[in-house]
């Protein structure tokens, strides 16, 4: 009869305990069980029932409810289920050496795990019908890491480390590498693409990049134990690699200034923390350093490197007239020439009288008055005044900053 016992505990049934509804049992009407027996036994295939349904649904999950994060969670579940199945394999050894064995034996060894089997049915069984996927996945077994029962918080404490593993390695390969693993839009940072078709091509870096990117938070993946204001830092350390793109060698750059040492230092840090029961403090901590060394790349890059002080200062003097004098001037030689019709020649005759005017003032020898044309839009000639139409064009499209200071 033990083994009959063994094989309803791993969820398969016989001539003595069958299965009604879902559940297993002993055949009723036994004459040579007592009704104690008959008692405990069933109370030992409760644990079989368990079993069964928690490896159906880990082998055949339900359709639509495929991810990363439902397959890491079924990877923790079977590894929380293992020590049951090594449990069982004992127990068989000792019926098959101890010919005396009693049932009460089998009620000792077994007798945590209808603690934790209860508490692991409840939670698959909310994952299913709730048909919860993704980052939520880890907010729902972190409830149970909660609980005052040691051997449910140690089960729940595996099945979210094996999630985390996906977690970190999204956190990864978006915080350090600007890249979404992301295929079934489960993490918690989602990408949408808006076209801006006023864009110029000179602004494309490369075909891949003719839409803007837009990266943002979704709250409803956020889980609950990470903090709001850390996941806005998450966003921003990617979102700043993204913005300055790969190399040819696929390493994340910073016009010239390559992060592989930090890359590799970063990426242990989160690599070491996914073994670990989650603290918040020490992942603030890592998310902190990262954002950090983000922070300076991206002030070295813009401030340093690309000479932001200067292009602001050529934004003021030029399309905020901060160079009030030099238009006076200008508009002092253009104005004649903008009192009629343009001809083929006018834009020619126009940037002259610019430039004149620079020279008036002694700005001539300023590299970025010499890099400034003057172009005329075409409109219908209908206006006794043409200064609608004149645009100020400089190589570095300084026009399209309206638009990006919007």
């Amino acid at each position: 009869m033990f083994h009959e016992l063994l094989f309803a505990l791993h969820g398969f049934t016989g001539n003595i305990f069958v299965l009604e509804g879902r559940r297993i049992c002993v055949l009723k009407d036994i004459s040579f069980l007592h009704p104690g027996e008959v008692e405990v036994l069933n109370r030992l295939c409760l644990l079989g029932t368990s079993y069964k349904y928690l490896q159906d649904f880990i082998y055949s999950p339900t359709e639509g409810s495929q991810g990363l994060y439902l397959q890491a969670y079924c990877t923790g579940l079977n590894k929380v289920m293992n020590s049951y199945t090594q449990c069982l394999v004992e127990l068989e050894k000792e019926v098959m050496t101890d010919q005396h064995i009693s049932l009460s034996h089998f009620q000792h060894q077994l007798d945590k795990y209808h603690l934790v089997f209860p508490a692991l049915e409840q939670l698959t069984e909310h994952i299913k019908k709730q048909k919860v996927s993704g980052c939520r996945i880890l907010d729902a077994v972190y409830k149970y890491t909660s609980s005052g029962i040691p051997l449910v918080k140690e089960a729940a404490s595996k099945i979210l480390k094996s999630c985390h593993h996906i977690l970190y390695k999204q956190l990864t390969a978006w915080m350090l590498h600007g890249i979404l693993l992301d295929p079934s839009k489960e993490f918690f940072i989602q990408k949408r693409e808006t076209v801006e078709p006023e864009i110029s091509k000179e602004l494309t870096v490369s075909s891949e990049r003719r839409s803007l990117d837009v990266y943002f938070l979704n709250p409803d993946l956020l889980p609950s134990y990470i903090l709001s204001r850390v996941a806005e830092k998450i966003l921003f350390a990617g979102h700043s690699v993204c913005c300055f793109g790969k190399d040819q060698t696929g390493s994340s750059t910073y016009l010239g200034v390559t992060t592989c040492g930090q890359e590799d230092y970063f990426a242990q840090q989160l690599f070491a923390l996914q073994d670990k029961s989650f603290c918040s403090l020490e992942f603030e901590e890592v998310i902190d350093q990262i954002r950090t060394s983000a922070s300076e790349h991206v002030w070295k890059v813009i401030v340093e490197q690309a000479n932001l002080v200067v292009h602001l200062r050529t934004v003021k003097d030029f399309y905020l007239i901060g160079r009030g004098e030099l238009f006076q001037a200008f508009i002092d030689q253009a104005n004649h020439l903008l009192r009629v019709p343009p001809g083929p020649a006018t834009e020619h005759e126009v940037n002259i009288a610019f430039q004149s005017s620079a020279h008036q003032l002694f700005m001539d020898g300023d590299q970025v008055t010499r890099k400034i044309y003057v172009t005329l839009k075409s409109g219908e000639n209908t206006c006794s005044m043409y200064w609608d139409f004149l645009v100020l064009w400089h190589p570095r499209n300084f026009q399209k900053v309206p638009k990006l200071l919007s």
